[in-house]
């Protein structure tokens, strides 16, 4: 989600061609027919596009190469490709970037495979044959120019520049870690597509950051979970991490895709998603260091953007599949279309959100849907069949 003064733009999955992704503007398709906006890098992707200045920098899932579309510009004016072609299909992955805000660079996440190579493709790929992750600052110019400015760890992620441009940020980790075991928070000042002063944020194992992110006057923010819990945090001038929120919820979640955002800057405010007890909820840290509460209709909020005097979001409920949500003082504003299901509400269960007992003295959390019909009763003495559907993987989550 990116928003450009009083216009928005989100992206969108179709499923009728093929599982297509394109990129909206206001609601109108802004890439060319038949385009899939996709990135490929750590397989499952994300970030594959970002917004500026009326400017779409986008990843094509076709070669994987990056794009520059400027759908206001000349009629014919057709995409120009920013990096080189790499030596083996695919073999060069982008994702995750930002512009500098000079207009010159595009800082993103790069994954070279094997045998890429290529102009600006280093070795292509790293020890082992597996696929080398780096930070590079790719020219916007056309030109196909592209700078390595970070190199070595496994992973990386997130890279943000500062708003003066000066200063680079970023997460990394290792194997066999993943990002919700065990990242680092790194700083480095930036020039002209190279970056010194490279300096590690934070203390030493077993932390998780998520989303770091520069506010207007240079105070990085950054969400990590030492205390055991995901909390928002800024970065104070010794170098240190000042926590902000505080309580059992979670304003992060698992990165298994890049470009995930929980909370943006609001002015002077800082509006976030925070999960509890299973949904996620919508809250406002003041100034003051108080958390209000946004009142709305939801249990599952992300891509949380400022816009205005509030956010912009892709928000589902309990009866609400996801859509594009603007949030503020006049309330909620469904800003994509919904789909008319052609479903009778009647029929339909909401879920209770349950704790109960297992081993070892943990507690699991469950969602029931009691039976729902209009026209038939469970007889009494009775209880309806059971059906259990548990949800895969160790990060996961059920939803609804």
């Amino acid at each position: 989600m990116v928003v450009e003064g009083d216009r928005v733009w989100w992206s969108e999955s179709r499923p009728d061609e093929g599982g297509r992704n394109v990129v909206l503007r206001d609601g109108v398709e802004a890439v060319p027919p038949g385009t899939n906006v996709r990135t490929l890098v750590h397989e499952y992707g994300g970030g594959a596009w970002w917004a500026f200045d009326g400017t779409l920098v986008y990843s094509l899932y076709d070669d994987q190469r990056l794009y520059r579309l400027d759908p206001d510009g000349p009629a014919g004016g057709g995409p120009v490709a920013l990096t080189p072609e790499p030596g083996v299909l695919r073999g060069l992955r982008y994702a995750d970037g930002r512009p500098t805000p000079d207009g010159c660079w595009y800082v993103c996440v790069r994954e070279a495979h094997p045998g890429a190579g290529g102009p600006g493709g280093g070795s292509g790929g790293g020890p082992g044959g597996e696929p080398a992750n780096e930070i590079v600052a790719v020219a916007l110019d056309g030109s196909q120019r592209v700078e390595v400015l970070v190199s070595g760890p496994d992973f990386v992620s997130s890279p943000r520049i500062s708003p003066d441009g000066r200063r680079l940020a970023w997460i990394q980790w290792d194997h066999p870690n993943l990002p919700w075991d065990d990242t680092e928070l790194w700083l480095a000042d930036l020039g002209d597509g190279v970056v010194s002063g490279v300096r590690r944020v934070g203390r030493g194992h077993g932390e998780s950051f998520f989303q770091p992110e520069w506010r207007a006057d240079g105070v990085l923010h950054v969400v990590t979970d030492r205390d055991g819990w995901w909390h928002l945090h800024l970065l104070i001038g010794d170098g240190s991490l000042e926590q902000l929120t505080f309580g059992e919820f979670e304003t992060a979640t698992a990165q298994w895709v890049f470009g995930l955002s929980r909370y943006a800057f609001v002015g002077d405010e800082i509006w976030f998603a925070r999960r509890m007890g299973g949904t996620d909820g919508l809250a406002v840290l003041r100034p003051d260091g108080g958390v209000d509460e946004v009142g709305m209709d939801a249990t599952s909020i992300g891509s949380v953007a400022a816009m205005g005097g509030g956010v912009v979001a892709v928000v589902a409920s309990w009866s609400a599949e996801p859509a594009v949500c603007s949030i503020g003082s006049g309330g909620v504003q469904v800003l994509s279309a919904r789909r008319d299901l052609g479903l009778d509400a009647a029929w339909l269960p909401l879920p209770e959100a349950v704790r109960f007992p297992t081993s070892q003295g943990e507690e699991a959390h469950a969602l029931v849907y009691p039976p729902t019909s209009p026209d038939h009763v469970v007889p009494d003495g009775e209880r309806p069949p059971l059906i259990v559907l548990v949800h895969g993987g160790p990060t996961g989550s059920v939803r609804t």
